[in-house]
């Protein structure tokens, strides 16, 4: 470590140096800057292996998507046209509900297709799942509930999660109503892990906070954590099991720990996800594309079969 940062983090609190960070990527310049050197960095250090990328039916346009920094950072084509030659093939298709047609067919005929059966990532799809996985509950009766429970729309990308008391006189078909899961965090924050799934790998973790009375907005600080130091072995397992049955290969996890019985609860998956989440450190958001990028790589092109 560059002997003025080891000073900085000797002398500065954790928490002070993480509101001086915030603060700083707050800045519109400072924002701007760091996404150009970042942008460069993912386009002018790669190799260029000739290996050619299908995404179908659409290809991951935007930066933001974790695809996207894999297909730059490893020097990948991106095609759209099922009828070329690829090295592999992702099912990418920004929606809650897939259905399966005669290309998608072929093209898993013709090679390995990434989430070509996961037609489904809606919550209540996820929260069934979840429960035969687990072996324990996430949903809850909103009309026979004693208590408080979370509100949200069945739909994914929603972000319109709120807090209820039940019982309620009358429970929406559009939403699905789970147990409200004691994630906090400190005095003022509640914790969210953020799990990135290649195959069978996950290489890591992202702890995610946001203040209490947000809970379902926008975080405000991440931290870039190895998987073993948040999970366990049988908590692997189980959400590679989870993924399985999800028929989710490549993807990301919203997952929460309760305070009160130390449970995990997956709470929500995404099969486009963005990555790696934002407010992480520079060292950290490169450090977490690399790997994303090498374990794409290992996982999916290397391993053809």
């Amino acid at each position: 470590m560059n002997p003025l940062k080891r000073l900085y983090k000797a002398l500065v609190p954790e928490t002070v140096r993480n509101r001086v960070w915030v603060a700083v990527r707050a800045l519109p310049f400072a924002w701007r800057l760091t996404r150009q050197i970042f942008r460069y960095r993912l386009t002018h250090f790669r190799p260029w292996p000739g290996r050619t990328i299908l995404c179908y039916p659409e290809r991951p346009r935007i930066i933001a998507f974790g695809l996207r920094k894999i297909c730059l950072l490893n020097g990948y084509r991106v095609t759209t046209d099922p009828g070329s030659a690829f090295d592999i093939a992702v099912n990418w298709e920004d929606v809650t509900w897939r259905k399966p047609d005669d290309v998608v067919r072929d093209i898993s005929r013709r090679g390995r297709f990434l989430n070509a059966a996961c037609l489904d990532i809606s919550k209540q799809h996820v929260q069934d799942v979840f429960r035969k996985v687990f072996g324990y509950s996430l949903a809850i009766d909103p009309l026979t509930h004693q208590g408080r429970c979370v509100e949200k729309s069945n739909v994914n990308f929603k972000h319109d999660g709120r807090v209820i008391t039940c019982p309620v006189k009358e429970a929406s078909p559009e939403h699905v109503y789970q147990k409200l899961v004691n994630n906090r965090h400190g005095e003022d924050a509640v914790e969210e892990i953020r799990v990135p799934v290649f195959g069978q790998n996950i290489p890591f973790v992202c702890l995610k906070y946001r203040h209490i009375g947000d809970r379902f907005r926008n975080y405000n600080r991440s931290l870039l954590k190895q998987t073993g130091d948040i999970l366990s072995p049988e908590e692997v397992a189980l959400i590679r099991e989870f993924c399985e049955c999800l028929k989710m290969d490549y993807g990301e996890l919203d997952v929460l720990r309760d305070s009160d019985d130390g449970r995990l609860y997956v709470v929500d998956a995404n099969t486009t996800p963005s990555g790696p989440p934002r407010h992480l450190s520079t060292q950290d958001e490169w450090r977490a594309v690399r790997m994303m990028a090498e374990t794409f790589e290992q996982e999916f092109v290397n391993k053809k079969t």
